[in-house]
């Protein structure tokens, strides 16, 4: 999504002054440690079987109908990433926020679980606030019970109606269960499932105990959740945040809120899949589980029901847009920004510094951050002792991510393969439930 040039500027009368911007003449040289250049560690001194050893003898188990003992000292740490875009809306943050936030990033202190709305709602609580005490961290224990109870009510509860109530043609996909149909509702038409769950007439809202979103979604690759934190995938009307440039001089932009959004990385092992169910989008959309527009499909979402705990989030980085008041430096803008020419910068500036037309910038900004937190989560892996894989739509793990079309290819083929080798994630012996909602 492109964001017109009109969107990033001030408004004739705007104060230059915030405490977001940047306000130093000379922009910084990032230290070495904000950027991907950390040198490759080994994988692990325990696991004896390389990547690809353990990929085929695990794939080989699953197929076979095996469970797989991932506990085996021979096999290195093996994590599922996605990532999670957060923008600074105008009606979840404030100024003060925002600088807290950016300021508990800087010093990664950041590392709160994560709550879907519907959570919040159910403990009693506002969106976003800190559960800081022992009573609002009980609020959440008995709230995430009730909501994982009605959600594993709507998997367990065939449709009344063979067809949707929001169409009246045949449907090419019949919905195994209300949770499905649910979350297709959600993927494909968020507005108007926000408006459904507030009327409660269609049986699965009728179902749940709050009106408010329960699902958290997260992005299989990097670019969209980055995407969706640079405020690209938003209007205006949502009270996104813009950098809004100012023009002190000729050519001479700063942007007074470059600090827009964060991304953090999440990792999983395969039992923690196992644990947590989450809804695989490209798979259930594959086997024909669930029907998902184009536009959506291209997201790559992996969608966690009711939370996602602290000690799966390991790594947040703030997204920025750059200002155009200082020099370009070679040091400086293609290692924060990857422009890597003058002439690029200036090319920028000089649209930006126009108001009309799209830049490109946005688009640019998210490959750059992209190229950066992917490199962030292998080195994050092999610092871990493993590696990063990736569930394949037949089941078995793989070493990249299936492509859209990938996914487009199974489904016309018309397979079942939602429920086969690891989507079965049962297979991957998940530790015991004991005090599972204490642990964050």
């Amino acid at each position: 999504m492109s964001i017109e040039v009109n969107e990033l500027l001030g408004k004739p009368g705007d104060s230059d002054e915030s405490s977001d911007s940047d306000q130093e003449i000379k922009p910084r040289v990032p230290h070495s440690s904000s950027v991907a250049v950390r040198k490759p560690r080994s994988a692990s001194k325990k696991a004896t079987l390389s990547l690809d050893a353990t990929l085929l003898e695990i794939n080989t188990l699953l197929v076979s109908g095996r469970p797989v003992n991932l506990a085996d000292p021979r096999y290195p740490k093996l994590f599922v990433v996605n990532y999670r875009g957060s923008h600074y809306f105008g009606q979840f943050f404030t100024q003060q926020q925002r600088r807290k936030t950016r300021q508990r990033i800087k010093s990664n202190e950041f590392n709160d679980p994560i709550y879907a709305a519907a959570l919040y709602d159910l403990a009693g609580l506002t969106m976003g606030e800190p559960v800081d005490t022992p009573l609002k961290k009980d609020k959440i224990i008995r709230a995430k019970k009730e909501l994982d109870r009605e959600l594993t009510a709507l998997q367990q509860t065939r449709p009344d109606n063979a067809k949707p109530w929001w169409t009246a043609r045949a449907e090419t996909t019949i919905h195994e269960n209300l949770l499905y149909r649910h979350y297709q509702r959600f993927v494909n038409s968020y507005e108007t499932f926000r408006e459904e769950s507030q009327k409660r007439e269609y049986q699965p809202y009728r179902m749940m105990g709050t009106a408010k979103n329960p699902y958290i979604s997260t992005a299989d690759e990097a670019r969209h959740a980055i995407l969706y934190a640079l405020g690209g995938k938003a209007e205006l009307s949502h009270s996104t945040l813009r950098p809004t440039y100012h023009a002190p001089g000729a050519h001479r932009l700063r942007a007074k809120h470059p600090k827009v959004g964060y991304v953090q990385i999440i990792f999983h092992s395969l039992d923690d899949l196992a644990r947590y169910n989450p809804l695989f989008l490209s798979a259930l959309h594959a086997s024909n589980k669930v029907d998902i527009k184009d536009r959506n499909l291209n997201e790559r979402e992996t969608t966690f029901k009711s939370s996602i705990r602290s000690r799966h989030i390991v790594f947040t980085q703030q997204v920025r847009f750059p200002s155009f008041n200082v020099p370009f430096s070679s040091q400086y803008h293609p290692v924060k920004y990857g422009i890597t020419e003058k002439s690029a910068f200036s090319r920028y500036s000089n649209i930006i510094f126009s108001g009309t037309g799209n830049t490109g910038l946005l688009e640019h900004l998210a490959t750059h951050y992209a190229q950066q937190l992917q490199q962030r989560a292998v080195e994050i892996a092999e610092e871990k002792g493993g590696y990063i894989v990736y569930l394949g739509l037949d089941g078995r793990l793989q070493k990249a991510l299936p492509t859209t079309e990938d996914v487009r290819k199974v489904r016309r083929m018309k397979t079942d393969v939602f429920g086969a080798f690891s989507y079965n994630l049962s297979r991957y012996k998940p530790e015991s439930k004991a005090n599972e909602y204490q642990r964050q």
